[in-house]
C-alpha cells in the first residue's frame, strides 16, 4: 500500500484500506521521513517536514490503534532522528505553529522527530500488551538530505 505521509487524506485512505483488507495488525513500523529544502506547506496547510515526520505517523497510529490493541500482543516502532535533541516544542506557546511555518525544513525536523509522543503512547498503552518503541537507526545511506541546505547535511 502506498501513502503520502505529508497528506492527512492519504493517511486516512491508507488506514481505511488496511482495515478493509486485514483483520489484525500486530506490528506497525512508522518510518516515513524527509527534509524539505525550504518552507513548503501541504494541502492541509502544515509545514511539510513536520507533517511527514511527526504528524503523519501520529495520525496513522491513532487511526489504527484500536486494531493494534485488539491484535495484542502487538508492537509499534517509531523510527526517529536524534535531531530532536536540538529542537524545542512548547505546546503552551501559541507561537509554535508560526515558528514551524516560518522556519520549516531543519527546524521542523528537529521539532517533529520528538520521541515524547512515543513515550506518552507507551504510557497510555501500559498493561494492554502493546509494546511501543522509538529508535534512532544511526547514519543510514538514504537521499533524505539530498535537497536540504548544504550546511545541514551530515558529513
Amino acid at each position: 500500500m502506498r501513502c503520502d505521509f505529508s497528506s492527512q487524506e492519504s493517511i486516512r485512505k491508507l488506514a481505511a484500506e488496511f482495515r478493509a483488507q486485514h483483520p489484525r495488525l500486530e506490528l506497525l513500523i512508522n518510518n516515513a521521513g524527509m527534509v524539505a529544502p525550504k518552507r513548503v506547506l501541504t494541502a492541509d496547510g502544515i509545514e511539510s517536514t513536520f507533517a511527514t515526520n511527526h504528524l503523519g505517523y501520529f495520525l496513522l497510529t491513532h487511526l489504527l490503534l484500536d486494531l493494534i490493541v485488539a491484535s495484542a500482543p502487538a508492537r509499534i516502532v517509531n523510527v526517529a532522528s536524534i535531531a530532536h535533541r536540538r529542537g524545542t516544542m512548547d505546546f503552551r506557546r501559541s507561537r509554535l505553529r508560526a515558528r514551524l511555518l516560518d522556519h520549516g525544513g531543519v527546524r521542523a525536523l528537529e521539532a517533529g522527530q520528538r520521541p515524547l509522543s512515543t513515550l506518552e503512547l507507551a504510557r497510555r498503552l501500559a498493561g494492554k500488551s502493546v509494546a511501543v518503541h522509538v529508535v534512532h537507526p544511526g547514519t543510514v545511506a538514504t537521499n533524505i538530505w539530498s535537497k536540504a541546505p548544504g550546511w545541514t547535511r551530515p558529513f
